[in-house]
Order: structure tokens, then C-alpha cells, then sequence
């Protein structure tokens, strides 16, 4: 993960849990051409990488949330990003254009929500080295962005995001059990994992 702001290019590790560093996802100041890129390794026993729809799952520090918990979803429906963001990907190794991605949807509200984030899978895609990158990163990858594209932040109020978590599926947690292992994804879309107990939820069934 890299973030581009302010001319200048910061290479991130993805946030993992529990130990997360809050970060400015487009930089403290915001401006329209600021990023972030995601970056994929390539697999040779994988030729489509990315489903149909990706679904990403952002978080913010529990600072900005003042400690309260919060139910993905339930935020008001009526909220009105204050910029617009535009999901992109470089689809060929030997050219330098970007092309969008549809956005589905958004709950996170432009990442000043906890919320999923719907994005179009690409649907071919070839790994590339992104000069923007330089020598941060070594190799070919497979590479997603989304980039600031109109309007800004107010000011003092750019996004300040803990995770973003790309594979996210929405669950609700009923019980917490340590002792278990759902599974372990081999980076294939559409995998399923089978829970040891059932029914997880009867009203769910």
C-alpha cells in the first residue's frame, strides 16, 4: 500500500489486526490528484486475480469514533460525500494509462465512515511496475488505486482510516470461540469454508 500525497510517494504495510497505526489515507492536506495505490502480487496458478465485485471494508481509529461501537450500515442513508473518488486500475504492463472502476457502493461515505466500499473487479489485468512507485517496490504487481478526483476535505477533516481491508464479507459475531480455524484462503475468488457448529444463526436459516 502506497500513498501519494503532496507530491511525494510513502510506502504503508496493510493494516493487520490488533496493532494498527491510524493513517491519512490521501495525506493530512488532501488535495484532487492524491492516492492510494494497492498493490497485488502476481500468481503464476492464478490468471484472474480479482472477482467481479471486491469488496473493501474501512475502519476508522476508535478516536474519531469517540470509543463507540459501530454497526457497519447504519449510518444515514442520506449522507453526501464531500469529494468524489475514483477507483482505478492499470490494466497493461507496457502503457501508463489508468482506467475507472464502477463503485457500487459506498457506506463508508468517501472513507469519513466505517463502512464496505463495492468496487468492479477488472476484468483483465496485466502486472506492471508503477514508476510512481519507483524503488519502493520490486517486481511486477498487480495494481488498484483510488485516487482523490474532485473537491476537498473541509479543512481539518481528512480521512483518518485503521484498516482497509480488502476480501471484507459482512458477519455479524455471536460468539466469540478462540479454539477454531475457519479456514485459510488461497487467494481465490469465491472460496467457502464450512463453520463446525450449526445452525450459526437461526434466523438466519
Amino acid at each position: 500500500m502506497f500513498i501519494f500525497a503532496q507530491g511525494t510517494i510513502v510506502k504503508r504495510e496493510l493494516p493487520t489486526r490488533p496493532e494498527a497505526a491510524p493513517f491519512w489515507p490521501f495525506g493530512r492536506n488532501p488535495a484532487p490528484g492524491d492516492a492510494l495505490y494497492l498493490a497485488f502480487k502476481p500468481s503464476a496458478n492464478n490468471p484472474t486475480p480479482f472477482p467481479r465485485k471486491m469488496r473493501f471494508l474501512a475502519l476508522r481509529p476508535p478516536a474519531d469514533t469517540r470509543g463507540t461501537p459501530q454497526r457497519i450500515g447504519e449510518q444515514n442513508s442520506d449522507l453526501i460525500p464531500p469529494v468524489e473518488l475514483a477507483w482505478e486500475y492499470r490494466p497493461k504492463a507496457t502503457e501508463p494509462e489508468w482506467e475507472r472502476l464502477s463503485v457500487f457502493g459506498d457506506t463508508s461515505v468517501a472513507f469519513t465512515r466505517d463502512g464496505y466500499i463495492d468496487v468492479e473487479g477488472p476484468r483483465e489485468i496485466e502486472p506492471s511496475v508503477e514508476p510512481a512507485v519507483g524503488t519502493l517496490l520490486t517486481g511486477p504487481h498487480y495494481w488498484l488505486r483510488v485516487r482523490l478526483d474532485q473537491n476537498t476535505y473541509p479543512i481539518g477533516r481528512s480521512p483518518r482510516l485503521e484498516h482497509l481491508q480488502p476480501n471484507a464479507v459482512e458477519a455479524v459475531n455471536l460468539l466469540s470461540d478462540p479454539r477454531y480455524t475457519l479456514g485459510v484462503s488461497a487467494g481465490r475468488a469465491e472460496q467457502s469454508f464450512t463453520f463446525p457448529k450449526r445452525p450459526i444463526d437461526p434466523v438466519s436459516l
